[in-house]
């Protein structure tokens, strides 16, 4: 495990900083500032897409849609539920 994060903060720290960059307070707070807690009232499009095409078309046009998390989220729950044993 060391090794393994050794390897990864040495050879691709940019990679890492880039994949985390949303957690920099500025971020935050950019997210925060723009997020609407309204959210019933928002139309589910998404309209920072970059088609540079190298993106797969199926998955270009999920991404239009931004409810398919909560809908992996409900299908996963669901499987859980089926695999995991409930308690007498």
């Amino acid at each position: 495990m060391g090794a393994t994060f050794t390897h990864l903060l040495i050879w691709n720290r940019d990679d890492i900083r880039a994949a985390w960059s949303w957690l920099a307070p500025s971020s935050l707070k950019k997210m925060l500032r723009n997020f609407d807690w309204r959210f019933w009232r928002d139309d589910g499009m998404r309209e920072d897409i970059e088609d540079d095409g190298s993106l797969d078309p199926h998955y270009r046009e999920m991404l239009k849609v931004s409810y398919h998390f909560a809908i992996q989220l409900l299908y996963h729950l669901n499987v859980c539920a089926l695999v995991v044993p409930r308690c007498p």
